[in-house]
């Protein structure tokens, strides 16, 4: 009897009295399943708010630091057309340099090469892809000079223009020829005119959604390089005119529109930044890069004639 009585008390100590309990505590302890985590992760997602429609006015850039005088910031605009990523570089020429650069090609004539090519063999900080260039012999359809030697004329667009005095301005192609100019690069349309957009010229009907490129210069002097990607699933690109009013909202009092598409390229410290439309970098006739102050840019020496060819070193 007494082995009997101790084996039902041992009983009682392992299983509790009240069948109640312990449905509550197995009830409890029970682990939860997966599909109970899934459903509340996706009625969190579902409840989230829509996210906010963005445009120009909402363009507040912070900007890193690349070297001395140079920032560079990189971001997303989710506007109602879709996402525009863009990346930015702004320069204080009092303390670096911008100057453009002619591809690698033998004497005589015009090349091709990829920015970032370019950027790495003059030992730049960073910089964009130039101005427009004719597929047939890779000469630069707009004025560039390079060094205080002019290149090429004949365009009657647009040009940004560092003087001989290290000030930028962006002028029409007369004008621009008639300063001492160290360097200019051409393009086209003006985006910006003291402060105003100013598309003279540009027909209604081009434009589109597209990768763009430009140059500008803030109210204080500083110098703003853009890219915008386009033509990808993370950014749609963007109009002429919205390129111009992002260049407003970068504090720009004058811009240009240089090659955009899908020459569109940036680069800094050596890497490609952006997502060139191509998939891939393209080689392209010239760029517009940045160096630290005095490293390449020389004030040039003054020419008994006037410069008639390609009789320089371009390496």
């Amino acid at each position: 009897m007494n082995k009997i009585a101790w084996i039902l008390a041992a009983a009682l100590v392992v299983v509790p009295l009240d069948p109640f309990a312990q449905a509550a505590f197995a009830k409890h302890d029970r682990p939860k399943p997966p599909h109970h985590r899934i459903h509340k992760s996706i009625k969190a997602k579902k409840s989230q708010p829509p996210r906010p429609r963005q445009d120009a006015r909402d363009l507040k850039p912070r900007f890193g630091a690349v070297a001395r005088g140079v920032g560079f910031w990189e971001g997303t605009l989710y506007t109602a057309a879709g996402p525009v990523r863009m990346h930015v570089l702004k320069v204080d020429l009092r303390r670096a340099d911008v100057a453009p650069v002619l591809a690698k090609a033998q004497p005589g004539a015009f090349g091709l090469e990829r920015t970032s090519s370019m950027s790495g063999r003059v030992g730049a900080l960073a910089g964009i892809n130039g101005s427009f260039f004719s597929p047939r012999n890779r000469q630069p359809l707009d004025l560039l000079a390079v060094n205080g030697k002019w290149l090429a004329q004949k365009s009657q667009r647009p040009a940004f223009v560092v003087k001989e005095d290290g000030t930028a301005s962006i002028l029409p192609s007369r004008k621009a020829r008639e300063r001492s100019v160290l360097s200019a690069i051409g393009g086209g349309p003006t985006l910006l005119s003291n402060g105003k957009i100013s598309l003279a010229g540009w027909p209604r009907n081009m434009g589109g959604r597209a990768p763009r490129t430009a140059a500008g210069l803030t109210w204080d002097g500083k110098v703003v390089l853009l890219t915008i990607d386009g033509r990808r699933t993370g950014s749609v690109g963007a109009t002429i005119r919205e390129e111009a009013r992002y260049m407003a909202a970068l504090g720009c009092r004058e811009a240009i529109n240089l090659d955009g598409g899908g020459s569109a390229t940036m680069v800094v410290r050596g890497r490609v930044v952006n997502n060139p439309s191509d998939g891939q970098e393209r080689a392209v006739s010239n760029a517009l890069l940045v160096f630290p102050k005095h490293t390449y840019v020389t004030r040039p020496m003054p020419r008994r004639s006037p410069y008639s060819g390609f009789s320089w070193d371009r390496s």
